[in-house]
């Protein structure tokens, strides 16, 4: 799962959207989020809005592309090129320290989690 937290989905207006497309560029490790209100749209996951923060399951897309953190990570979030996208870059992630609730989170400044 990917999660964003509630300053991401307020940043990015998460609230917008139902669906997301992942992208992933293997050379710069980075993972593009084009957000969508399109079922059809092809890729396209659910988007969960929950109480605090929203989430996609991507287990098969992490798995496909072998991308296997130790752990709980958190990575910078930014806006991408387009209004409905955004991107994180996995060089730059960092641990989640201990004490924190289980599920993955994007922080617009901490980043987004992967577990």
């Amino acid at each position: 799962m990917i999660g964003f937290n509630q300053g991401a989905r307020n940043r990015f207006e998460l609230d917008k959207y139902q669906f997301c497309i992942l992208y992933y560029d293997k050379d710069e490790r980075k993972i593009g989020f084009q957000f969508s209100t399109d079922a059809e749209a092809e890729g396209a996951i659910k988007l969960r809005l929950r109480e605090i923060g929203a989430d996609i399951g991507a287990k098969s897309f992490l798995s496909y592309f072998d991308i296997v953190p130790d752990g709980t990570m958190l990575y910078p979030a930014y806006a991408g090129d387009q209004p409905d996208w955004v991107v994180i870059d996995l060089s730059a992630g960092k641990q989640r320290k201990s004490g924190k609730g289980p599920d993955d989170e994007v922080d617009q400044d901490e980043g987004e989690d992967l577990g």
